[in-house]
């Protein structure tokens, strides 16, 4: 999200990555196996937003870092950002880094 086809290459999206507001419960991005992960780079604003939302499972992904691990090519905002009432969801094994804002900001969770 926000790469090339070799995921090395930011070629940017405006505003955020990923985004899941209200009504957007109970969906899984990336996955515990490898290669079931996202790279989410070049995104002006947060890789991932949550808002209002429930129960989603966020796992396995790479966030600030290209495909191969250790190219850092952040977002602008937040690696990951949760906010407004926000509750239930999973973050796990991800690779947050170099991002422009902190890597998991709670806001007002």
């Amino acid at each position: 999200i926000g790469t090339d086809a070799s995921g090395l290459l930011a070629v940017g999206s405006t505003g955020t990555g990923i985004n899941l507001y209200a009504g957007g419960n109970n969906n899984t991005f990336g996955g515990s196996s490898f290669g079931q992960g996202n790279v989410i780079i070049g995104s002006s604003g947060a890789g991932i937003a949550l808002s209002s939302v429930t129960g989603n499972s966020i796992t396995g992904n790479s966030i600030g870092v290209a495909a191969d691990g250790s190219t850092i090519i952040g977002n602008g905002g937040a690696g990951i950002s949760i906010t407004n009432t926000s509750s239930s969801n999973t973050l796990l094994q991800n690779q947050i880094a170099g991002n422009g804002g902190l890597g998991i900001d709670l806001g007002d969770n």
